[in-house]
């Protein structure tokens, strides 16, 4: 049943295909097919017609489950997909002709027959499989699909032309061209010539059109005519098949197209059969996909170049340097004699040691410090460049009186902005230079810096003098001396500490609620949930409950009474027209 199923998916999709060629040579149709090739040129002539069929805008297709997996895509719902053709190799064992290993030729028996082996062969399948455009998705956003337009600037231009000639076998040479052409393929001389003095993007699409002609019809007294592929070609076709390559090309490197027409190729399809024109869309297809394949390759060869040189350039260019190894530090500059005058320190910023190495016209600074780097055995470490004023404002803090301990933590202070020789803390100036601090002041200094480091607006006069006078207790403190939250979550918490917060809150009750991965209105509302009678002391959420549930209660009592009192046949249970029918009496 499945089987039949898919020759019926198959049967459909090829009768589509034979249809679908037999209506593509008309002028916009044709050149909707070669827009699709252009972006898909590495698919199949089956598929490229597909998709043109089905969705001639589509970019980029891709399974539903591929969409899902590697590129965290989801296909939209009630899209419809893309059919398209899948190869599903199957393995078959078949008998063949036993032959020599070494000679080729087939073994026979000695009753004269074939010797015979089985052999174990891949046998061309397809299945019939959906696929879908990538304006049929949601979800991440994807890299720059497609390919670079060629915007006309001229480095740009030079470099695509660059790659032209590089995937060109044939020479492009320019020359003035009599009688209005704008380029031609030489087939004896075996160059390309194109008309000087042309726009940069008609260079571009004349020298494309005339490497299809090479491609394509060049002669190769070497081969058979047969073999070329050059039998019962008109002119006519062969100008179609190289408009059609340069048109796909040009349309993948973003060329504008706008003026290519094909309005002779319904003419030039007539009286064909289908596989000749499926055989001259193949071609077409194949030319195009290897030009822009050639193309690309030699693109990425040249911007790789040109990043190569620019980097050269630059470290050419550069006298100075500045480097981490590491613990150690490198520092490197040109001297006057031209050679590379360098110092490095160690972890503590103290000189190791220091000379010269060759000369900025024969080593790049880069050079000279991976140089320097592997004599004194610190290769391993990357070369992580650094300001180098920096690096001298830390090579005056070494001391060998003060402990390495000291020596960075006022490293971290040069790193943080702030002057090591008059440190705030307390409310006031310390150098830090001036004496060998312990272990245990470095600490209290730490702490001390971490409180001068609150915001003042968060308590008044008298609250933050206790802080400073260590009155205030620490574990307060804590919560807002932590960088790890933010000043409106400092400020929230400072509040419903040391004033009333919609009731009375324990201390207990702020600190389990204080965690700077919670939003600040996480924390409100965690707050006011707990938040206690100024007089008993219980939690005033839980009274508002009981104040909810009672009035509930009640109103369900009522609705009972109520509906009793209908059963009971009282048609007016709650006395409404009473007093209107006393009147009337």
């Amino acid at each position: 049943m499945a089987e039949n199923k898919q020759y019926d998916r198959m049967k459909e999709i090829t009768d589509q295909l034979e249809a679908g060629i037999s209506e593509l040579f008309n002028s916009e149709q044709y050149k909707q097919w070669l827009t699709t090739m252009s972006r898909f040129h590495d698919y199949s002539l089956n598929n490229t017609l597909l998709i043109a069929l089905q969705k001639p805008d589509a970019t980029l297709v891709a399974g539903y489950t591929t969409w899902q997996k590697q590129f965290g895509r989801q296909v939209n719902k009630g899209e419809k997909g893309i059919r398209i053709l899948a190869p599903t190799p199957y393995k078959q064992k078949i008998e063949v002709d036993k032959t020599d290993p070494n000679t080729g030729e087939i073994l026979m028996n000695p009753d004269g027959s074939h010797q015979k082996e089985i052999q174990e062969v891949l046998c061309p399948a397809f299945k019939v499989v959906s696929v879908f455009d990538v304006s049929q998705t949601d979800g991440k956003e994807l890299p720059s699909i497609g390919v670079n337009e060629l915007t006309g600037d001229v480095e740009q231009y030079e470099m695509f032309f660059e790659a032209l000639k590089r995937s060109c076998p044939v020479p492009i040479k320019f020359e003035k061209i009599n009688g209005g052409a704008k380029g031609y393929y030489h087939q004896v001389e075996k160059r390309i010539a194109i008309q000087e003095g042309m726009s940069q993007i008609q260079t571009v699409k004349t020298a494309i059109h005339e490497m299809a002609h090479q491609k394509l019809h060049a002669i190769d007294p070497d081969k058979k005519v047969s073999d070329q592929n050059l039998e019962n070609i008109s002119r006519g076709g062969k100008e179609v098949e190289a408009e059609s390559v340069a048109y796909t090309v040009c349309q993948h490197y973003g060329i504008d197209t706008s003026d290519y027409s094909f309005a002779y190729i319904a003419g030039w399809s007539k009286g064909k059969e289908t596989p000749e024109l499926k055989a001259s869309l193949n071609t077409i297809r194949k030319a195009a996909s290897e030009m822009i394949n050639d193309i690309d390759g030699h693109m990425q060869e040249l911007l790789l170049q040109k990043a190569n040189e620019q980097e050269h350039s630059q470290e050419h260019n550069q006298l100075e340097a500045a480097y981490r190894l590491g613990d150690h530090y490198l520092e490197i500059h040109e001297a006057s004699d031209g050679s590379w005058d360098y110092t490095v320190y160690g972890h503590n910023y103290r000189e190791v040691d220091g000379g010269q190495i060759s000369d900025s016209e024969t080593m790049t600074i880069t050079t000279a410090a991976k140089e320097i780097a592997d004599f004194y055995q610190l290769s391993r470490y990357p070369l992580e460049e650094m300001d180098r004023e920096r690096l001298a404002e830390l090579t005056k803090l070494y001391n060998p009186t003060l402990s390495d301990n000291q020596i960075q933590f006022m490293a971290n202070v040069v790193e943080q902005g702030f002057d090591p020789k008059a440190y705030w803390v307390g409310g006031k100036a310390m150098d830090l230079t001036a004496q060998r601090l312990s272990s245990e002041e470095m600490d209290d200094i730490q702490y001390q810096v971490k409180i001068d480091s609150l915001p003042k607006m968060l308590y008044s006069s008298e609250q933050w003098h206790e802080i400073e006078a260590g009155i205030a207790e620490k574990v307060d403190i804590t919560i807002y001396a932590d960088p790890a939250f933010s000043p409106e979550q400092m400020s929230l918490l400072h509040g419903a500490l040391n004033a009333e917060y919609y009731g009375h809150l324990k201390r207990e009750d702020v600190l389990c609620v204080a965690d700077p991965n919670k939003s600040v209105d996480e924390i409100r509302q965690e707050l006011y949930s707990l938040r206690r009678d100024p007089i008993t002391g219980e939690r005033a959420i839980s009274q508002a409950v009981e104040r909810t549930q009672t009035v509930k209660k009640k109103s369900l009592l009522a609705d009972l009474h109520e509906k009793q009192a209908v059963v009971k046949g009282d048609s007016n249970p709650k006395g409404q027209n009473k007093s209107k029918s006393k009147e009337m009496e």
